[in-house]
């Protein structure tokens, strides 16, 4: 049975988690002391609500590099919010800082996999990417043998002509038609959508 593709960022178990930290935090720091709202609540409720902010900006990123990089600012939202709990803890403010430290390590647990699994999504691209650039390499190659025929041995001609597997294959201004393509390669590669498939495991774990 096929898998059900995430439509929202909704769906996605982390975002769910870390927005329901967000709720926790802003039920507690009303009842923090009040010479501590402003220096101590305020940043905190702001560190929270930027958890999952950023996961859902990084939801609908497009390509694995640009999602990885929301997800990372999820991360560091994060690890200030736990230094604020930690700050609580000892300020002896009656926050619950097992319970809300717990929260924060299940949120930090998957936001790592989502991470992990954007890396390896760019990993497995630039890996594709390099085998089409061969494959073009090869092929530019030949192209570059016939067309140097057809131009009757030209200057320009011979430049195409020669080149292994197209790694030098040059049009009449010397410039290398292989590096123009992987140009191009690189900017298809970076605009495609990452593919979402951590994100669909976070749909339904626990």
């Amino acid at each position: 049975m096929e898998k059900e593709r995430v439509g929202s960022f909704e769906q996605l178990k982390v975002w769910q988690q870390a927005h329901a930290l967000v709720l926790k935090v802003l039920k507690i720091t009303p009842d923090l002391p009040s010479e501590h709202q402003e220096s101590v609540a305020l940043p905190m409720e702001k560190m929270a609500i930027e958890i999952p902010k950023a996961i859902a900006e990084g939801f609908k990123r497009r390509g694995p590099r640009n999602k990885a990089h929301y997800y990372n600012l999820s991360q560091t939202a994060l690890e200030s919010l736990r230094y604020y709990f930690i700050l609580c803890r000892d300020l002896k403010t009656g926050l619950d800082y097992e319970d809300l430290a717990r929260d924060a390590d299940e949120v930090a647990r998957m936001l790592e996999g989502l991470v992990r699994s954007m890396s390896r999504s760019d990993g497995a691209a630039a890996g594709s990417g390099a085998g089409g650039r061969e494959g073009a390499g090869r092929e530019g190659g030949r192209e570059g043998g016939r067309e140097g025929g057809r131009e009757g041995g030209g200057r320009g001609g011979r430049r195409r002509g020669r080149g292994r597997g197209g790694d030098h294959v040059g049009d009449r201004t010397g410039e290398p038609i292989g590096d123009r393509g992987n140009d191009r390669d690189q900017e298809v590669r970076d605009d495609k959508p990452a593919p979402n498939d951590f994100e669909d495991d976070l749909v339904d774990e626990p």
